[in-house]
């Protein structure tokens, strides 16, 4: 059968201007939204038996919810400092709940100077691909099969001389299947940046910005890994 990726949403916001400060208005926005994803990617269930193999070998299976709120308020203090503060709750029905908050500020030194800087955080729960009923193969180059090719060299090398190795399996490149883990933990971050920007005349303008991001708990084929066998 053709496989689908059904993906429903639907989202609302809005803005309203709270009161007068010394640098302008107050301004508060808030929204929500609500997708739905359905996928069914079973073309090649008979991967999960080793029946069908090869490198087009894939399947996912699997629904997920997300239902999320929002709120950013925006401060032009005074005419020289702007401040910002928003906060964001998601709700995922394969993990759960998770406040993700972040604030700003910018200060103009000088007409022609100002400094900016943003601290936050964030998260991203698992994918259906990595902890539903998914999976993709994977080729591996240059495996031993100890079965197969036993025999070895004073160096630690496979003896392709001895007839108890079958030379073909001394050195090829099976396929193997990538599944997933139920209980991934989701992806976080926290993350902040500190900028300037210039405006020496009128119509030239130039931003400098360095931005630091730390992940955690980062989601990663283990075959990625250095550590994998």
């Amino acid at each position: 059968k053709k496989p689908t990726n059904e993906y429903d949403f639907v989202e609302l916001r809005g803005t309203r201007d709270l009161m007068k400060l010394d640098g302008g208005v107050l301004g508060l926005a808030l929204g929500g939204s609500y997708y739905y994803q359905k996928l069914d990617a079973d073309n090649y269930a008979d991967c999960k038996t080793g029946s069908v193999a090869g490198l087009n070998c894939f399947y996912g299976l699997g629904t997920e919810k997300n239902s999320a709120f929002y709120a950013e308020i925006n401060a032009p203090v005074t005419k020289t400092l702007e401040l910002g503060a928003a906060v964001r709750y998601d709700h995922y029905s394969s993990y759960g709940g998770q406040w993700t908050p972040k604030l700003s500020a910018k200060w103009a030194a000088m007409k022609e100077v100002s400094v900016r800087g943003t601290w936050g955080k964030g998260f991203r729960a698992p994918s259906i691909l990595e902890s539903g009923d998914a999976g993709a193969a994977f080729s591996a180059s240059g495996e031993r099969d100890p079965l197969n090719c036993p025999v070895s060299l004073p160096s630690g090398a496979p003896d392709t001389s001895s007839p108890q190795n079958v030379p073909f399996f001394c050195s090829f490149s099976p396929t193997f299947l990538q599944g997933t883990t139920k209980d991934l933990d989701p992806e976080k971050s926290d993350n902040w940046s500190v900028g300037m920007v210039l405006e020496p005349v009128q119509g030239w303008s130039t931003t400098v910005d360095y931005y630091s991001i730390k992940l955690k708990n980062q989601i990663v084929p283990a075959s990625s890994l250095s550590t994998f066998d």
